[in-house]
């Protein structure tokens, strides 16, 4: 019974892995690059217009990712795992709040008035 709930685990761990870096090169230009995605360095090596970001579900995995652009998904805070909005751009949460989410999309700042693009 064991072994056999340790294969069905194993099975479902490589799925989300999959599906997890799957969604990252189908949905978001990247770049494979050695880099160091923290906070502070997270723009040295990457091109211009892209980040250093650690993969959320394998964080062994590091690699540039573009810019946030329009109705991109992005974070509130600033972290290993995500790029900022573009130029014009900032991350409006999802859920406001007494606790606000830390998850969003890229709009276009309030006080803007010509159309974004993303840095680069």
């Amino acid at each position: 019974m064991a072994s056999r709930w340790t294969l069905q685990h194993s099975l479902v761990i490589s799925l989300v892995l999959w599906l997890g870096l799957h969604k990252v090169h189908t949905n978001q230009d990247v770049i494979e690059m050695n880099c160091v995605p923290t906070i502070r360095h997270k723009f040295d090596v990457c091109p211009t217009g892209y980040c250093c970001v650690r993969d959320e579900f394998l964080a062994t995995y590091v690699y540039c990712k573009k810019i946030g652009a329009q109705d991109d998904n992005c974070t509130t805070r600033d972290t290993e795992s995500s790029c900022p909005c573009g130029a014009g751009l900032y991350c409006k949460a999802n859920i406001v709040g007494t606790f606000p989410s830390v998850y969003g999309k890229c709009e276009v700042s309030p006080n803007v008035t010509s159309t974004p693009s993303v840095v680069g």
